[in-house]
């Protein structure tokens, strides 16, 4: 006969918290890499989304029921084609409505001409006249006796096949039936040299490659490098109104041909891939990983993106209602009420940003072009460069002695006013610093010696004398936070530790899930947070968990955010006040007030509120108990000593 003592002690925890994510609002736009028009509907591939579709007179894209991780999207009378990398051919024969998959898995980007689709498979060329249905090796058409056919380019009816491995390229202007060989003398064979789009006009042929543009004429031997435009062309040709556009990474040109020179046409696309342009009731759109535009009657790229939301944002920054975020192409949004709403604001200085600290009188920013200040609110900056070998600042921290930078060549450090840089490297040598923190005196960071040699240093004393820290794992790589009452760290195998306010002593939070990959954490006085994604073959899903008792129990709080098929990632986290915001990756700004509630209700540990019967009992028991929220839940039961006797 055993019996249950009144001081029993339940713990409620709850394992599938209720989602209530909310999406900010302003950040519009996506990575469109490919669109086409087909009748009186405009179809773009919207990053790892999926397909969206806007038809004519309507205002706002409506995504489609299409596969995610497409990247080009093609055209035959009216069945629409897509594929991406790592993704076989799909097909739609209803305005993108349903997709199937076509066979054979093609290893390369299919293309089309009006009448016929063209892929590889393996070194071979293969080619369908029904829509994808059936497809006929016509390798043997092409008469080159070589294994290192690597591409395959289209425009209108003319076909590129590129063995440039053999320092050869072939045509064909009648759906691969027979087949032209082009001279390559001119092109800048070998090294990082790619061919990327072709485009044909009477007797001439343009490529793009990653080495600029050429040209090749009828009967020349020779292509023709196309004057003053040398960068990695990527992006598409497009003639439009008898003018030929070309899409670069850095915005979009227009070939002036009085002077064979291309000019800059970037009116409102800065800092953004042009990547492929189409026509559409007279007007010429531009597909960017900005997001997609339209070119006005002033010549100026005017956004076309509503009810695209899904910007990858990669940095976040806060303080108090002041909340900053920023893309991966360096496009800035900020808001004013607490990162519900945000407007794209001129970057500046912002797009170079590394990490962004906010306080009441200053914002400090630090970047590949230095250190800079802000006495406004973050309107205008002022550099503070004196005293530094290097401009390029991955990671500052601020207190009231002392401001730090860690660079590339050491640490950095310098009094609030004047600002004037000094190494304190003396007792570290030359080094570079990739990520540090900063608690009062003590200063930890990561040191890197060399190409494979790191180590986790400690200063007591404000970076004046470092000292490696005993520790039993393996810091290489790893990123560092301090968060009141913690330092946390991560190494490069996502093991998570922490340590107090002093930095010596490390333990390591218990958390274990074989699938996770990634390494952004945050955390505060009563919660820690780890996001990044699930791993398998290839990442399939976000991974975002947080934990109120240092790892012993984890709570899954992903339900609720979106999360594309194609690479899923938790891009950044941060805690502002009692608001988690998170940016999942394609998917914009997403944030959430009810997790950091001074005392959790789906935290608490109730004592002495149960009912048990019976009491005592032989073999069996029930535990009646209430609790405020619906959600799973885990019980335990401890003993007098603290040991657990049911879970």
């Amino acid at each position: 006969m055993k019996q249950i003592v009144a001081s029993l002690v339940l713990c409620i925890v709850i394992t599938d918290a209720c989602s209530q994510w909310t999406q900010s609002k302003g950040i519009w736009g996506a990575e469109v890499s490919s669109m086409i028009t087909l009748d009186s509907t405009f179809f773009i591939s919207a990053s790892g989304n999926g397909i969206y579709a806007r038809h004519s007179g309507e205002e706002i894209w409506v995504q489609k029921c299409g596969p995610a991780g497409i990247t080009d999207l093609l055209t035959i009378d009216t069945v629409l084609f897509g594929q991406g990398p790592m993704l076989p051919i799909f097909r739609s024969f209803d305005k993108g409505e349903t997709w199937h998959i076509l066979e054979p898995y093609f290893t390369g980007y299919v293309r089309a001409t009006p009448t016929a689709l063209f892929g590889l498979y393996g070194y071979y060329i293969w080619r369908s006249f029904d829509y994808g249905d059936t497809w006929e090796d016509i390798t043997e058409n092409t008469g080159v006796q070589t294994n290192n056919l690597s591409g395959v380019l289209t425009w209108d009816d003319l076909i590129l096949l590129d063995y440039l491995y053999d320092s050869i390229l072939i045509k064909s202007t009648d759906d691969g039936q027979s087949w032209d060989e082009l001279p390559v003398a001119g092109l800048p064979m070998g090294g990082y040299f790619y061919l990327n789009r072709v485009f044909s006009r009477p007797d001439e042929i343009w490529l793009s490659t990653t080495k600029g543009v050429f040209i090749h004429y009828e009967n020349s031997a020779y292509w023709i490098p196309v004057d003053t435009l040398t960068v990695d062309t990527r992006g598409s040709f497009y003639e439009f109104h008898d003018t030929l556009y070309l899409g670069t990474p850095k915005g979009c040109y227009i070939f002036n041909s009085p002077d064979s020179s291309w000019i800059e046409v970037i009116n409102g696309l800065e800092n953004s891939e042009a990547f492929s342009f189409t026509n559409w009731y007279d007007t010429l759109y531009c597909s960017s990983f900005p997001g997609l535009y339209k070119l006005n009657a002033s010549i100026n790229w005017v956004p076309w993106n509503n009810g695209l939301s899904m910007r990858n944002i990669n940095h976040i920054y806060s303080f108090y209602d002041d909340v900053w975020a920023i893309t991966t192409e360096d496009i800035v949004y900020r808001s004013s009420d607490y990162g519900e709403t945000f407007e794209k604001v001129d970057s500046g200085i912002v797009n170079h940003s590394h990490q962004m600290i906010m306080t009441d009188s200053l914002y400090y920013m630090a970047t590949d072009i230095g250190f800079f200040i802000s006495v406004d609110s973050g309107h205008t900056w002022l550099n503070y460069n004196e005293g530094l070998d290097t401009l390029v600042i991955r990671d500052i921290e601020i207190n009231d002695q002392y401001y730090f930078a860690g660079t590339p060549s050491g640490l950095y450090r310098s009094p609030p006013f004047p600002i004037y840089w000094n190494p304190v490297n003396n007792a570290l040598g030359s080094v570079s610093i990739s990520n540090f923190s900063v608690n009062d005196s003590i200063v930890i960071c990561t040191a890197v010696f060399g190409q494979n040699n790191s180590s986790m240093v400690r200063s007591s004393d404000y970076g004046e004398n470092f000292q490696a820290l005993c520790i039993d794992w393996d810091c290489a790589t790893f990123s560092t936070i301090y968060t009141e009452p913690y330092f946390y760290c991560m190494d490069w195998t996502d093991s998570i530790y922490y340590s107090p306010y002093d930095g010596l002593n490390w333990k390591e939070i218990p958390f274990n899930d074989p699938v996770f990959r990634g390494g952004h954490f945050t955390g505060n006085e009563s919660c820690f947070l780890l996001g990044g994604y699930k791993m398998g073959m290839v990442p399939y899903d976000n991974f975002l968990k947080i934990t109120y008792d240092l790892g012993f129990n984890w709570i899954d709080i992903t339900p609720g955010l979106p999360h594309t098929t194609y690479s899923p990632k938790i891009n950044s986290l941060i805690i502002n006040d009692s608001r988690i915001f998170t940016a999942p990756r394609y998917n914009g700004l997403w944030y959430r007030d009810d997790l950091l509630v001074k005392t959790p209700e789906f935290n608490k540990t109730y004592q002495n509120s149960i009912e048990i019967w019976p009491n005592p009992f032989h073999d069996h028991l029930t535990v009646e108990f209430q609790n405020k929220i619906s959600s799973k839940m885990k019980l335990v039961l401890f003993d007098l000593l603290g040991r657990i006797v049911y879970q």
